[in-house]
Parts: structure tokens; sequence; C-alpha cells
């Protein structure tokens, strides 16, 4: 396989920035390499006592059809044929909220938090470092060991190697067809902070919001978003001066920085704003990038970060970007098209690629990306933050360019799965992952058709964001403190 760096001849790379050799490159497998010295602290349940405000004004309408299949085609979906499925996959109950988790470790106090959540079913994900032995007694967990996964009988099984991420993939298929209708996307180190799923994320699409549980940003100006179609979510929930893992370093200029717009967000029939995948923050050490934790943050002290409860959601309106990980991340039946994580970057890019062209193909079934108020604490597993640097070179590298590609994108006419194929045979073709990405884009497609996904229909983004932006109101955020825990006198 390729280094995970290795570039086309034809992407251009910045010339500031060396490029690492091969022999300074990690292996492809494992999820956390080499551990820092010192052990974290255990996660604090951190009680959340604001979050009925920001939803108090949520109910439910009508679902939309104007940018989706009728309901109709989804309720008439090939019902699951059980026959020729092994002994334990028959016995799976089909339900449509799903909660995906990877994991190489036993299991965890988060994961078993997670199958407490009333109404979910739980999909652990293994892989070959896996613990052999691990289950769990809960009812509503499937493990799907690697040695169940090669029973499912789905294409993108042969497309991945094992000791990777991307594994998720064979859990998001396996929840799809199974009858998911939501899933949670989220890691054995979140501790949720929040009672119910429903406390932080819109599990109705349709539901109609007002401005206390939602806003979209507003560009001030066409030319002057037009140099900066990046933001920060972390600003809008009081700490600017952090940035996600996966936002390029040239968005920390000063002019990223400034307050942005804001106006009122509404949805149901009629409207235009579609939260069909909604990014929620973490307290504690949130998913920033190794630039920070090398640069910002002193050796023995522990990230210990508090974002602010009380902000409304936000959304952002297309021709706007922002990265999401695969940590905390909730997907609705429309978006699930694009769950499909890359196997051939390494693991500290995957989730954010996925977040890129998926975004870029959201707008042209009138879906928006949101970002919610904190609903875990991660007490991150440990890394080694220089192995983590380069592994995220990439993101450093080449983010700028991916994202300018995805917005002045012209898609090719044809349904969401010729576009779907498309932009993966684009990034092969510009180097940003290699041809086995654009090969398992094929078959998690193939795959799609195979349990019978009903898929959004394309509308023409005139029509789909007619209605986009409500009446301008005024939000300021809060500027909250940044906290290190000093872990030397644990």
């Amino acid at each position: 396989q390729a280094s995970h760096v290795q570039q086309a001849s034809h992407v251009q790379q910045a010339s500031h920035v060396q490029q690492p050799s091969k022999q300074a490159m990690p292996s492809h497998g494992g999820w956390a390499d080499k551990p820092e010295a010192g052990a974290p602290k255990a996660p604090q349940k951190v009680a959340v006592t604001t979050v009925q405000h920001v939803r108090l004004n949520a109910v439910t309408t009508p679902a939309l059809t104007s940018t989706t299949e009728p309901a109709a085609a989804k309720e008439n979906a090939p019902k699951l044929d059980k026959s020729g499925m092994p002994e334990w996959e028959r016995r799976v109950k089909s339900t449509d909220k799903w909660i995906l988790v990877g994991t190489i470790h036993d299991p965890t106090e988060p994961i078993a938090t997670m199958a407490a959540q009333p109404g979910w079913t739980l999909c652990v994900v293994g892989d070959v470092k896996t613990p052999k032995n691990w289950s769990m007694p809960q009812e509503n967990i499937v493990y799907l060991s690697v040695e169940r996964q090669a029973e499912l009988g789905f294409k993108i099984h042969d497309k991945m190697p094992f000791g990777i991420y991307g594994r998720k993939n064979m859990g998001y298929m396996f929840a799809i067809k199974h009858g998911a209708k939501v899933i949670y996307d989220t890691d054995d180190d979140n501790e949720l902070i929040v009672d119910g799923l429903a406390d932080a994320f819109i599990l109705d699409p349709s539901a109609k919001l007002d401005a206390k549980s939602m806003l979209i940003y507003k560009p001030r100006s066409v030319q002057k978003e037009s140099q900066r179609p990046l933001v920060n979510p972390y600003a809008h929930f009081g700490q600017p001066n952090f940035w996600p893992r996966g936002l390029p370093l040239s968005c920390l200029l000063p002019q990223y920085m400034d307050t942005l717009d804001y106006t009122q967000s509404l949805t149901g029939p009629g409207t235009s704003v579609r939260p069909l995948v909604q990014q929620g923050l973490a307290n504690g050490d949130p998913d920033i990038d190794a630039v920070y934790r090398l640069t910002r943050k002193r050796s023995g002290n522990k990230i210990d970060l508090t974002f602010d409860t009380e902000a409304p959601g936000v959304t952002l309106p297309p021709g706007i970007l922002a990265p999401f990980n695969a940590q905390n991340t909730l997907f609705h039946y429309d978006s699930f098209w694009g769950l499909m994580l890359s196997v051939t970057t390494t693991f500290r890019v995957t989730d954010i690629w996925r977040s890129y062209w998926m975004q870029r193909i959201l707008w042209d079934i009138g879906g928006t990306l949101s970002f919610q108020i904190p609903s875990v604490y991660q007490d991150r597993n440990e890394h080694n933050y220089f192995y983590d640097f380069v592994e995220e070179f990439r993101l450093y590298n080449n983010t700028a360019g991916l994202t300018k590609f995805l917005i002045e994108w012209d898609a090719p006419r044809g349904d969401i799965y010729v576009r779907m194929q498309a932009v993966a045979d684009e990034l092969y073709q510009r180097g940003y992952w290699l041809k086995g990405d654009a090969d398992l884009m094929k078959a998690w497609i193939d795959d799609l058709k195979a349990i019978g996904y009903v898929p959004p229909r394309i509308v023409p983004r005139a029509d789909a964001f007619s209605n986009l932006f409500g009446k301008k109101v005024e939000y300021i955020p809060r500027s909250l403190p940044t906290t290190f825990a000093d872990t030397r006198s644990v």
C-alpha cells in the first residue's frame, strides 16, 4: 500500500511544508498508536441543566416531502429477508435507532452508558486487535467480531483491510440493513453527559424549530465569503481559541475569527433547513488537532474544556463548510449514503475527508450540517501527539485544496449514486485518496442497493434552499475560560 501522504504529481504542495519521508510514517494499523506518558483521569459525569432551554420550542410536524422520496417509498422498501442469514443475525431485532461504536479495547464504562439508552440498539464493531472474548450482557448490544463481519456477505468487506478505523463501515451497513432510521456515531471513550440523546440532538429532522434551538450562519457578503468558505464552529459555543481537527490552519488568521452573522432557522413544511447531519460537541479533551496539542498544551497538563450548553444549535448554508468527525455525530436516514469512511487514508484523516465530500452532496438533496451543544465528556484514549501530527499531515497540506475543489465542483447529471461515485473518482484522480477508496465506493453503493436502502432524490439547489434564511437575529457567542487540568499532582 502506498504511503499515507504520497500525493499525485498534479496536486499542488504547500511550498513551506516539508513532505515527511516514508520512513517517518506510522503503520496503518492501530487506532491509537504509542501512548503519551501518564494515565488520564477518569471521565467526570457533567450535569447539563440548560438543555431544555435550548430545545424548549421544538414541536413535531409532518415529515418533509419536497426534497426526499415519499414516505411511502421507504415504508414499501423490501422487507428484510432473514433466510440465508447466519443464526446469530436472524436473532437481531430490526430497530430504527442505532448507536455505532468501533473498538479495539475491552468494554468501557461509556459503552455501558450508551447501551442503557432506552429504545436504542448498540452495534459494536471489532477488529483484529479487539479482545477475542469481548462481550457484554445487554440484549440490545450487537457485537460484530471479525468472524461475524465475514459472514454478512457485504461487498465492502473484501475492499477493507483490518487494523483501520474504517471497519466501522461494516457496522453502518449492518444497522441500515436492520432498520435504522437514525444512527449515532461515537467512540468508546465518550461518556454521555445528557440523560438522553434527544436532549442534545434533533431526532426528527422535520421538527419545527425557532431561534432558541437553531440558528443558521449567514455569509455577510458574497465577496467576503468567497475568501473564507470555512468556519470554526467552536467559536459559536464559547471557545474561539480552539479549532476542530480538519479545519485548515489558514482559517486561524484574524479575518476568520470575527463575529458571525446569523438568521433565525425554521424547519417544517415549506421551509428548507433540514439538519440531516448533526455534530455534537465534546467537553473535556475534544477533537482538536495535533498542532494545537504540540504547540499550546503544556506537558503534564490535560485539556479540560467546557463548551456553552446554552448556545443554540447552528447550521451551515450551502457553500460554507466545517469539518465534523465520527466521534459524536448523528445521521438521519437521508444521509446514510454518505457514511462511508475511506480506507486508504490514515485514521486521523478518514472521517474528515468524509465530512467534506458528504457536505458537498448534502447540498444537492437540500440537506444541511448542524453543530449541537456538548453531549459527551471525552476522556481521550492515550495518543502520541507526534504520531497524530504525522497522520494528520494531509489535513494541514491538502484540506484547503480539497474544500476549494468541492465548493467549485460541477456535479454530473444523475442520481445521488452517480454523484457519489463521481466524487470518489475525482478524489482518486486528484490524489486525495487511492484507487482502493474509489473501488470501495462502488462496493458501498452496490451494498446499499442490495439491502434496500432508498436514497433521497436530487433537487435543484434553487428549489431546495428557496426559503433558507429567515429573520436576521443578533447572537453574540459567549467566550468561556480555557481550562487545563494539572495531572502532575494526580
